[in-house]
């Protein structure tokens, strides 16, 4: 299914890209914006429980002591 879209007087040039975005385009943007979202949720949330563990224990283990 093929959009067509109208140029206007800025538009004429033939080296322009057409602005067309699909229902399964803006679904698939509308998607990945919620997924990405929870991936830096759930980043914040592990760096909220690191913070409220002991400072000096997260040293030993990440010195390797």
């Amino acid at each position: 299914m093929e959009h067509k879209s109208t140029p206007g007087p800025s538009e004429q040039d033939s080296h322009r890209l057409r602005r067309v975005l699909t229902l399964r385009e803006a679904v698939a943007l509308g998607v990945g914006g919620t997924i990405g979202g929870g991936i830096f949720v759930l980043v914040g949330a592990a760096a909220g429980v690191v913070d409220t563990l002991s400072h000096g224990h997260c040293l030993v283990h990440i010195g390797g002591s």
